[in-house]
């Protein structure tokens, strides 16, 4: 997996998603191959794709903010990497990916993961003021600033009986919600996507334009893109 080669362990093939990402119009797919291929370096390729100079990645990733949460100091040398990588740089540390194990979270560790995730969460004006987890051996819940988020159910437990990974992959797609939820309250551009999944998914903090940028890059990795979550078993979103 590319992900490995930059640090990150190898992922299974398997994770979670709950929203659908909005579908571009065909004109306005047709308006930005227009654009890119006026662009130096942008011009359409023999694939039929609009290649990208690995300078110019890097140059729309700063301009859609991608490097923001980096320290000034060590903005430069990132850059620096992530043009070297070319779209493997996106696995460089940004300060947007966070480990996200779907086994912890469904056995509970999701107010462990808000914890590890507030410093982010505070930047996009979300205040924790209170986490409650309520796990048993028939649902778990979460309430969060006063509002109860469901983990998973009975009919959840009973479900991965015969569906190995549903209540891992649930459990994942359900915090990501509760995430987008938090960010969408607070007035946040930023969404959670996930990348890979299992004992190995990755929330990836990113906003639709930034999505976008990535998820189109002719080098994008088909399986370890970052992707939005969805209730579907047993990819739950992961392209594959």
């Amino acid at each position: 997996m590319r992900a490995s080669s930059l640090g990150y362990p190898s992922l299974p093939d398997s994770a979670c998603r709950h929203r659908t990402a909005p579908a571009r119009g065909a004109g306005t797919v047709f308006a930005l191959t227009l654009l890119l291929s006026a662009l130096p370096g942008c011009g359409p390729g023999e694939s039929g794709e609009v290649p990208m100079s690995a300078g110019k990645f890097v140059e729309s990733l700063e301009n859609l903010g991608y490097f923001k949460y980096v320290d000034a100091a060590a903005a430069p040398d990132l850059k620096s990497r992530v043009e070297s990588a070319g779209w493997d740089g996106i696995f460089l540390d940004a300060n947007r990916m966070f480990r996200a194990d779907g086994e912890d979270l469904a056995e509970g560790g999701v107010e462990r993961l808000l914890r590890e995730l507030e410093p982010f969460l505070e930047r996009q004006g979300v205040t924790l003021s209170t986490i409650v987890s309520s796990f048993g051996d028939e649902e778990y819940t979460i309430e969060v600033n006063d509002r109860v988020y469901s983990i998973w159910q009975a009919a959840d437990l009973e479900r991965s009986e015969s569906e190995p990974g549903w209540l891992w992959g649930v459990a994942s797609c359900r915090t990501m919600d509760l995430l987008d939820s938090l960010l969408s309250k607070a007035g946040s551009p930023e969404r959670a996507y996930g990348v890979n999944g299992g004992n190995d998914l990755f929330v990836f903090f990113l906003t639709e334009p930034l999505h976008g940028l990535i998820t189109s890059h002719p080098d994008a990795s088909r399986s370890d893109r970052p992707y939005a979550m969805v209730e579907e078993y047993p990819w739950f979103g992961q392209p594959h």
